[in-house]
């Protein structure tokens, strides 16, 4: 199992039946994905799941600055953080040193 199914299994394992897991297991697919082809290892994945807010936190050791990019229709890529920005109530990224974590939140009343 990939690095990408393994977090959505956990997604699922950790939510259940919650109305958002359709939602946060594809951003969670594409946060790790990206973290795993563009970032550098460790990959580590987290889930909180509070009252209001559901927030998945995606970090590894790599360089650059994520960005929400405008694919073109017949690119195979590119798409992942548009979604994250489209199924997400919000999302961010920070970086502590070498250390990059992506967090999106999702409004668990929706």
């Amino acid at each position: 199992m990939s690095a990408a199914g393994r977090a959505r299994a956990l997604v699922e394992e950790h939510l259940g039946s919650s109305a958002r897991v359709a939602d946060i297991s594809l951003v969670v697919s594409e946060l790790v994905t990206n973290a795993v082809e563009h970032g550098e290892p460790p990959v580590m994945f987290g889930i909180d799941s509070g009252h209001a807010v559901i927030r998945v936190t995606v970090s590894d050791e790599g360089g650059g600055e994520p960005r929400v990019r405008d694919a073109a229709d017949h690119a195979i890529g590119g798409r992942g953080l548009a979604l994250v920005e489209m199924l997400a109530s919000r999302w961010q990224w920070r970086r502590d040193g070498k250390r990059l974590t992506v967090w999106a939140e999702f409004d668990s009343t929706h």
